[in-house]
């Protein structure tokens, strides 16, 4: 027996499984119905959206406007997702259900829902680590490929080189896994961020081996500079420690 989502089972998806979801329970619905063509279009159209929203949300440099565009994008979705099924499907779905045949029970509504969260993160975790650590140009050192960007003009060769010692000679920049740092000057005054997880923040090695870094950047660059220490929390919040 064929089974159909209501318009309630469609905005209960939405809300609870995020946009995606409720495209999903509208392609099942266009599957159903045998409108094959129209619902790989909506289903295409889905992920097109949800892949285009946190690549433009991974490339804003403002976490706020970054924010902003992402609740915009979603909520555009949402949107089109329930319009659609409100305009082109609730008739057909109602009618259908009003005739005998089955609506879909609320567990298929719900585990359509956590597939929604689980395809929605697994997206964003994909194009999130194939995004660059920082914005610039970059050069790579060691076997691992560390890197430090920069932008052309703002900083020159050799003080990206002498930073990369430094940065190796501390033990930031090993052979173990790739790391990432990010040079630039701001008013006369040389800044070097560096991603460090909030654990390790907390530890008092990690705060004297930065300070003697912060030391050795004004001693061998001839110059001021100041080390910031970036970590995002569970919420996507970056935050910084100045050193």
């Amino acid at each position: 027996m064929k089974k159909y989502f209501s318009e309630k089972q469609s905005a209960f998806a939405t809300f609870f499984g995020g946009p995606l979801a409720g495209g999903l329970l509208v392609y099942k619905n266009l599957r159903t119905l045998d409108q094959k063509e129209k619902a790989n279009i909506v289903l295409s159209v889905s992920f097109l959206l949800l892949i285009v929203s946190f690549v433009v949300v991974f490339n804003i440099s403002d976490d706020k406007l970054a924010r902003a565009v992402g609740s915009v994008t979603s909520a555009t979705y949402a949107l089109f997702a329930y319009y659609y099924h409100r305009i082109f499907l609730k008739k057909i779905v109602d009618g259908r259900i009003e005739e005998g045949e089955a609506k879909a029970s609320n567990w298929t509504v719900a585990l359509y829902s956590v597939g929604g969260i689980v395809i929605t993160l697994t997206v964003a975790f994909i194009i999130g680590i194939s995004q660059p650590a920082y914005p610039g140009s970059k050069i790579e050192f060691g076997e691992t490929s560390n890197e430090i960007y920069y932008d052309k003009g703002n900083v020159n060769f050799e003080e990206i080189k002498k930073v990369a010692g430094i940065l190796k000679i501390s033990g930031y920049f090993g052979n173990d896994a790739q790391t990432s740092a990010r040079l630039e000057r701001e008013n006369n005054v040389l800044v070097l961020k560096l991603m460090i997880l909030q654990d390790y923040l907390e530890k008092a090695e990690i705060k004297d081996a930065l300070q003697e870094m912060h030391k050795s950047l004004e001693l061998n660059l001839n110059c001021k500079a100041k080390i910031i220490a970036e970590y995002y929390d569970l919420g996507g919040n970056l935050h910084q420690k100045i050193f």
